[in-house]
């Protein structure tokens, strides 16, 4: 029973953050940006929105939250560390983009709203 609980709970979480991937690449469209890949696997994990923008490719993590505080303490360190990694691995994979501009933005998505940070962090 218990199994049975937390499967439909891991189930619900999944779903929510299909909805956000999907809300943020709807909503980076509309701003502009050209989405090269969604849900980039590489051996060293996931990276949620590969985009391109001019001579910029942006490595984006997406996050639904029930506030923008909890947004903001939810993308830890590691993960930050693990999307660098993830980036050299596309940049190694294709490099036509090797000579472009590279950024790593966050999207908290609460509801049907979406908070863009722009260059969260650095390398």
């Amino acid at each position: 029973m218990f199994l049975r609980g937390s499967q439909t709970d891991r189930q619900k979480w999944e779903s929510k953050g299909r909805f956000a991937e999907s809300w943020a690449s709807l909503f980076l469209q509309l701003k502009g940006y050209q989405i090269l890949n969604r849900r980039y696997q590489n051996p060293l994990g996931e990276i949620d929105i590969i985009l391109k923008k001019g001579r910029t490719i942006i490595f984006c993590e997406v996050k639904a939250r029930a506030s923008l505080e909890k947004g903001l303490e939810a993308l830890a360190p590691y993960q930050q560390k693990r999307i660098i990694k993830g980036a050299l691995y596309f940049q190694s994979q294709n490099p036509q983009f090797i000579d472009y501009d590279c950024r790593f933005d966050y999207i908290i998505v609460r509801g049907f709203r979406c908070y863009h940070l722009k260059n969260a962090w650095q390398t």
